[in-house]
């Protein structure tokens, strides 16, 4: 919601006697709770959606709701409990080049990894926003716990290239 209410155009597909516009193309990262959700709200909207997590179960789960599963190729991830397990800095750098080109191609990107009682992961540098599309909207859920996005700020709204980059604070309440 918070990015579509950022997004200088419309999420879903219009078309009109003046013309038609596309529907908004939406990255999600993360498919736990949070991730799912986003997801789904985003689909009832009517952009389209692509969505990645390092759990090979959640492709399934990201599939059930209507959004494109994003496979980078790797290894998956998955720890105990549901959450995944922690990656080498190596596999984050190979992730985040591996990304690179559908964040660009995002006109909202939406972060939602966290770890419980630890910091959130790095998943998407500064250099990555930068090359969004102008207009672009990020949301990253984790910036309260450090942030998914390099350069989001808890509790407020920051310009990083030509997107704005909202970053979460009090989310759950």
């Amino acid at each position: 919601i918070v990015a579509a209410g950022m997004l200088r155009r419309f999420f879903p597909l219009n078309m009109t006697a003046a013309g038609t516009v596309p529907p908004a193309q939406v990255v999600v990262l993360g498919a736990g709770v949070a991730g799912l959700q986003a997801i789904a709200t985003a689909k009832r909207l009517g952009a389209v959606v692509k969505a990645y997590d390092v759990r090979a179960a959640s492709a399934e789960e990201i599939r059930s709701l209507g959004a494109v599963a994003i496979d980078l190729e790797l290894e998956t991830l998955e720890g105990t409990g549901g959450y995944a397990r922690e990656m080498t800095a190596d596999r984050a750098a190979t992730q985040r080049e591996k990304l690179t080109p559908y964040i660009a191609g995002a006109d909202a990107l939406i972060t939602t990894a966290a770890v419980p009682g630890r910091a959130a992961p790095m998943l998407v540098t500064a250099d990555m926003v930068e090359r969004m599309k102008p207009g672009s909207v990020v949301v990253d859920l984790a910036a309260e716990t450090g942030g998914n996005v390099e350069g989001s700020v808890a509790g407020e709204v920051v310009r990083i290239g030509h997107a704005q980059v909202w970053g979460g604070q009090n989310v759950p309440s």
